[in-house]
């Protein structure tokens, strides 16, 4: 009986302080986050935007004596450019430092017990948002237990619905760097993370491949461009060969490659649309090109 009890108020205790065994911090290395926005319009035809975007961690740097991660953003149907950079320091806080501002901001607190009041960003990114923490509770991760947190619903005057953080992920109600809506017009939602273990919610379709660049590689021209039926890459030095779509998803591979000096790629069966060409080795090389029908 007494072990019965012991037992008891351990879940108890660990449901109510989100214990787990092992702390998860954020990712540093081949880590996706694939996010749905919604934008609220006054155009009755068309109420509601809905886009897609993708976030991928693309290497370190070090900023004001500090160790970041580049995060690199995918937006639906353009080129990916960093957005900025993240940082996990000791006491489990995560922030997140914009490319073009130079502006940091506290952007997840894991340290954080019930009770405990969190600022996130809300509105401009220089604004902040007063929310409490309600529970904390454990969530299933590829085999492991993390540890989930979820703030109020309501805070400043604002009906703003759920929003939970898990452990090494971040928020899955609204969007990895918002934590809290931006604007009352608009949400963002993780529907997709993908990782070196495994997977949360929906594997992302985004291959890695693409982001893990540095900011020195080479932008080549690509001919002809506009395509029908096949492009020609430069007299470059590659290993391999890669051609992805706008939804980063693989379209066209070849690996072992010693030069590929006037290769010429047969394009003519893709659709219609942009596309972009890898070209990886001891330098990397990309460039992009359209397919047309003519």
């Amino acid at each position: 009986m007494k072990t019965l009890l012991v037992c008891l108020l351990i879940i108890i205790s660990s449901r109510q302080y989100g214990w787990t065994q092992t702390y998860f911090p954020f990712p540093t290395t081949n880590a996706t986050w694939g996010v749905v926005n919604h934008w609220w319009t006054m155009d009755p035809f068309n109420p509601v935007i809905v886009t897609q975007n993708y976030y991928v961690l693309a290497g370190d740097s070090e900023i004001t004596n500090l160790s970041y991660v580049r995060l690199k953003t995918y937006l639906q149907g353009a080129w990916p450019d960093t957005i900025g950079f993240l940082r996990e320091d000791s006491s489990k806080q995560i922030f997140f430092r914009q490319a073009n501002t130079g502006f940091e901001y506290l952007n997840y607190d894991f340290s954080v017990v019930i009770g405990d009041t969190v600022l996130v960003p809300f509105g401009e990114f220089s604004n902040q948002m007063s929310l409490v923490v309600t529970s904390i509770d454990s969530v299933l991760v590829a085999s492991y237990f993390r540890k989930k947190i979820v703030l109020e619903e309501y805070g400043q005057g604002y009906a703003l619905g759920p929003h939970e953080w898990i452990e090494g992920i971040g928020s899955i109600s609204h969007g990895l760097l918002y934590p809290e809506l931006s604007w009352v017009d608009e949400s963002a939602n993780l529907y997709c993370f993908s990782y070196d273990s495994g997977y949360y919610l929906n594997p992302c379709p985004i291959n890695l491949f693409i982001y893990n660049q540095y900011e020195d590689d080479v932008e080549v021209n690509l001919f002809p461009n506009p395509a029908s039926q096949f492009i020609k890459l430069p007299c470059v030095s590659t290993d391999a060969v890669l051609i992805m779509n706008m939804l980063g998803q693989e379209v066209y591979s070849l690996e072992q490659v010693s030069n590929v000096c006037e290769l010429k790629i047969n394009v003519s069966e893709l659709p219609e649309g942009i596309y972009q060409v890898f070209m990886q080795g001891k330098k990397n090389y990309f460039g992009r090109f359209i397919k047309g029908n003519h």
